[in-house]
């Protein structure tokens, strides 16, 4: 069976051998091939920029393309070849010609200076075509590929866009203001879950100039959904001065409990004590939902000027979520005024109850799999424990090193007490 062989000889070659006949005939077939090259290649930049919406006939064109560039490089190849190799190089080493004198002078092949020229064309004439189409390769690979998608009939294949823009490994890509503007353009989509995604992924660029259109959505007639969306995206954006009054006033309208649950998650996001009121007046709500997320958000803020309200609360002595959201808002909130009324709770609460399932969690997990915490799932002893470690640790130190030692106390409280003193230990050192 015959062997591939690589053929080094440029005699052997036997490429285009038409149009090397003559010089005039080489020299008109290189700038020909030079300018349909150059103009396939600024039409292949802007359709597949502009308006493909297939990935697999982008890579037969640029494949195409590609070719286009080798042929052209080795026309100029064999152009510099018969214009700079010594004596009849053109007729005797390409064509193949003998002298009509039947001369015996042996014309030297020049077979690695061809394949060096060669090589050097087709770098040349690859940077070149990369110049006059605004470095498409790069910008191909950062954007267009990612425009083309978001370009298809198919709804998947538009999210999955977005879903891929949105990885991590993606993290350098997100500064470019090409694909920011690609993801915008996005917002415009015909399918309302490409929209919300496109909104979230805005927000995951901290996209400043997506604002406006963002807060458009939440003033407009959008669904429910869209609007919880957009809010969730100006939160993670984080430009209070330009989004908290939009995500208020959407909060504040007692609109569908899903858009009012994105305005607190955008709002929490932030985390401006200028909030606080909406929360304080939302975590009232008859939606669960809606309530949670409001605690939550007086959580993010961490302001004490929400204590008598949560206080107020838990006097009424609530059941189920309502309880476990006030409790664990009153962790963050506490005063060293509540530590007496913490232990004395801690003491009376019947340490009988379920220590694991008094409490149970409730998270919102983000489209990139980050978690938010509504709900803690611990004890409400464990809670007093903590409501007196973050109102006056220091002060009852003496305290905690009690419940360490009670050999009685569940396993789960002694921890708590253990990690107390071994944060306040930490501290000194600080």
């Amino acid at each position: 069976m015959a062997r591939i062989q690589l053929i080094t000889n440029v005699s052997d070659f036997g490429f285009f051998l038409g149009v090397a006949k003559s010089r005039a005939r080489l020299v008109a077939a290189t700038l020909t091939m030079l300018a349909i090259t150059g103009g396939t290649g600024v039409w292949m930049a802007n359709y597949i920029l502009e308006t493909s919406q297939s990935v697999g006939l982008n890579l037969v064109i640029i494949t195409l393309t590609m070719i286009l560039v080798l042929i052209t490089s080795y026309f100029m190849a064999m152009l510099v070849g018969d214009l700079f190799f010594p004596g009849p190089w053109r007729e005797q080493v390409l064509l193949g010609q003998t002298p009509a004198d039947d001369s015996m002078v042996s014309i030297d092949d020049h077979n690695l200076e061809f394949v060096i020229v060669l090589a050097i064309s087709v770098v040349l004439n690859a940077f070149a075509l990369n110049y006059i189409t605004d470095g498409f390769m790069d910008r191909y690979q950062a954007e267009g590929f990612f425009a083309v998608q978001l370009r298809s009939d198919d709804v998947e294949d538009r999210i999955d866009a977005l879903s891929t823009i949105a990885e991590p490994m993606n993290f350098e890509l997100w500064k470019r203001p090409g694909l920011k503007e690609i993801v915008t353009d996005a917002f415009d989509d015909p399918d309302e879950r490409v929209r919300m995604r496109a909104y979230w992924t805005a927000g995951l660029f901290k996209d400043i100039n997506a604002q406006p259109a963002l807060i458009k959505v939440l003033e407009g007639g959008a669904s429910a959904g869209e609007k919880k969306e957009a809010a969730v995206a100006l939160g993670k954006i984080n430009d209070p001065e330009i989004s908290r009054a939009a995500l208020e006033a959407l909060a504040a309208e007692n609109a569908a409990p899903e858009a009012t649950v994105g305005a607190l998650r955008g709002l929490g996001l932030l985390a401006k004590e200028e909030s606080l009121q909406v929360a304080m007046d939302l975590s009232a709500s008859s939606d669960e939902s809606v309530m949670m997320h409001a605690f939550w958000l007086i959580r993010q803020i961490g302001s004490d000027k929400a204590r008598t309200l949560v206080k107020e609360g838990i006097a009424q002595e609530p059941t189920g979520n309502r309880r476990c959201a006030l409790y664990d808002t009153l962790k963050m909130v506490a005063t060293p005024d509540d530590v007496l009324w913490a232990k004395r709770e801690f003491q009376t609460t019947d340490p009988a109850l379920p220590e694991s399932t008094e409490c149970e969690f409730v998270v919102w997990t983000d489209h990139d799999e980050s978690k938010h915490i509504l709900i803690y799932g611990d004890s409400y002893r464990e809670k007093l424990m903590k409501i007196v470690a973050n109102a006056d640790a220091f002060a009852e130190k003496d305290w905690f090193q009690l419940q360490v030692n009670d050999p009685e106390l569940p396993f789960r409280l002694r921890q708590v007490g253990t990690a107390v003193l071994r944060q306040i230990e930490e501290a000194k050192y600080r």
